[in-house]
C-alpha cells in the first residue's frame, strides 16, 4: 500500500527539548543512547532537561502501606550516579517524581540521601548541586477532618466508604501532585539542578517544565494563564514521553521530545534502529487505559478525542484528517495542531 507523507512548512523554532532516559528510575537505561542525545541538544541553546518518573502502581499498595521502593537503593544510585554526571557535563537540571515508587516522603528524604552520597565520592566533591524537594504525605489529621466535613468522596461506585478507623490504621498518605507545585518550585528557583518530587501524576515533571518556558516564552505568569489547548498539547507530549522508547517500534528505553514554539512537538526514539510513527504512537496511547479518550489525573481530564491517532477515519497509515498534521521525518513523529481547538485539558478549579 501505498502511504502519503503530509508536507509541513517551515518547522518552528524549539521552545524546550526533553531528553527521557527510561520509564521508570532505577531500571537503568543505555547510557551511550542518552548521552549520544544530551550532546547533539547541547549545541543548541534552547532549554534541556533530563526528566524521568519513579513511580508506579503495578504491584498495588503494599509497598505505599509497608514502605519499601520498587526498585533496590543499589539500582537507585546506579542511575543517580549517571544521570547526576549527565546533568553536570550538559549543564542541564534533572527533574524526577515519585520518589521511590510510591512518592513517600521517606522516599524523598532517600533520593536527597543518595544525592548526598554521592557528590561526597572521589571525583565528585566538586558537584555543587541546588536540589529541590517536594513532598506530597498528608497528615491523617487533616483527611479526618476532610471527611468529618463530608469533602471526601470516592473515586466511583465501588469504592468502599472511607471510615476514621481505616485512616487512623493507615500507614502513610500521599497524594498525586499535578504539575503545579513543580512549577512553583522552579519558578522559585530556576537556577535549581535536580528537583525531586513525592507522589506525583506521571506526567507532572514534563507539563511543569515545559509550561515554564511555554508561559516565560508568551510573557506570561500563571499556570492557568494557559488556555486549554495549550495545556492540552503540553500535556500529550508528557503522556507519550513519560514511558521513555515504549512509544517507539519496536519498543525501546529512551526518548527524547521536543516542544515547538506553534505547539508542535517531536517524538523520536533514541535507539538508532527504532522509529515513532503514527500506530506505535497511539498504541501508546491505548496502553493500560480504560478509556484512552479521556485520562483523568489531578485537576483535570486530558481529553483526546480529536487526536488524529485515535480517529479510526484514517486515509491510509500515515495520513490522518481534522485536527492534527502529522509528519514522518526519518525516526522522528512530529504532530501539529491545526487552527482548531487541539487536545482539551478540562481543568477543575
Amino acid at each position: 500500500m501505498n502511504t502519503s507523507i503530509l508536507q509541513s512548512s517551515a518547522p518552528a523554532a524549539p521552545l524546550c527539548q526533553i531528553v527521557t532516559p527510561v520509564g521508570m528510575m532505577g531500571y537503568g537505561f543505555p547510557e551511550d543512547q542518552v548521552e549520544a542525545a544530551l550532546e547533539i541538544f547541547s549545541h543548541y541553546p534552547t532549554p534541556t532537561a533530563i526528566i524521568l518518573d519513579a513511580g508506579s502502581t503495578d504491584s498495588g499498595p503494599s509497598k505505599l502501606a509497608i514502605g519499601t521502593t520498587t526498585c533496590p537503593r543499589s539500582s537507585y544510585v546506579r542511575d543517580f550516579r549517571k544521570l547526576l554526571t549527565f546533568s553536570i557535563k550538559y549543564s542541564v537540571p534533572l527533574l524526577l517524581s515519585s520518589a521511590g515508587g510510591d512518592g513517600s516522603d521517606e522516599h524523598v528524604d532517600l533520593f536527597l540521601e543518595i544525592i548526598r552520597e554521592i557528590t561526597q565520592e572521589p571525583g565528585y566533591e566538586d558537584w555543587k548541586l541546588k536540589t529541590l524537594a517536594i513532598y506530597s504525605e498528608v497528615p491523617k489529621t487533616v483527611v479526618v477532618e476532610r471527611l468529618n466535613a463530608g469533602t471526601i468522596t470516592g473515586c466511583g461506585e465501588a469504592v468502599p466508604k472511607l471510615t476514621v478507623d481505616a485512616v487512623e490504621q493507615t500507614p502513610r498518605i500521599v497524594a498525586q501532585m499535578g504539575p503545579e507545585p513543580l512549577l512553583d518550585a522552579i519558578n522559585a528557583h530556576p537556577d535549581f539542578n535536580v528537583l525531586i518530587a513525592g507522589r506525583s501524576y506521571d506526567l507532572a515533571p514534563f507539563v511543569a517544565f515545559t509550561a515554564y518556558h511555554t508561559l516565560k516564552a508568551r510573557g506570561l505568569k500563571e499556570y492557568t494563564d494557559l488556555s486549554p489547548g495549550e495545556l492540552g498539547v503540553i500535556s500529550h507530549m508528557g503522556k507519550i514521553l513519560e514511558c521513555g522508547g515504549l512509544c517507539a517500534t519496536p519498543k525501546g528505553t529512551s526518548a527524547q521530545g521536543i516542544m515547538n514554539n506553534d505547539l508542535s512537538f517531536d517524538i523520536k526514539p533514541l535507539n538508532p534502529a527504532a522509529r515513532c510513527t503514527p500506530l506505535s504512537v497511539a498504541a501508546h496511547t491505548l496502553y493500560e487505559k480504560s478509556r484512552p479518550d479521556k485520562l483523568f489525573g489531578p485537576g483535570g481530564t486530558l481529553t483526546l478525542m480529536s487526536l488524529p491517532s485515535l480517529n479510526l477515519q484514517m486515509i491510509d497509515p500515515f495520513v490522518f484528517e481534522d485536527q492534527y498534521s502529522t509528519v514522518i521525518a526519518e525516526k522522528t513523529l512530529h504532530i501539529s495542531p491545526s487552527s482548531r481547538e487541539p487536545v482539551l485539558l478540562d481543568t477543575v478549579l
